[in-house]
């Protein structure tokens, strides 16, 4: 199956109606023919720590909502790539103080 994967319709009641793209339907600052999505999650293919070149690659999963039942899936599945900056600290590790963690 070639990227990008679209799943048009809710698993569950089959319908093809997000909450995003109701929102989004009659707003002019989004072109129409932009993808819309309440969520998306990258999922690299490679770990960042072995990271060889400035670019990272990986999925880009869009989640979204059933304006019908209200069942979040996932609407769209791509493959990209995304620039990365690697930035140098001082030498110093940043560690955690679990004393200075609280609880909410």
């Amino acid at each position: 199956m070639p990227f990008p994967i679209e799943f048009k319709e809710c698993p569950i009641c089959h319908s093809e109606v997000t909450i995003c793209r109701l929102a989004c339907a009659d707003e002019p600052s989004i072109p129409k023919d932009a993808y819309v999505s309440l969520e998306k999650v990258f999922t690299p293919f490679q770990q960042p720590t072995q990271m060889l070149a400035p670019v990272m690659k990986g999925i880009l999963c869009h989640f979204d909502v059933c304006g019908k039942c209200g069942h979040r899936y996932c609407v769209r599945a791509e493959k990209v790539s995304l620039p990365v900056t690697v930035q140098q600290t001082s030498g110093n590790p940043i560690r955690f103080d679990p004393k200075s963690h609280r609880r909410l």
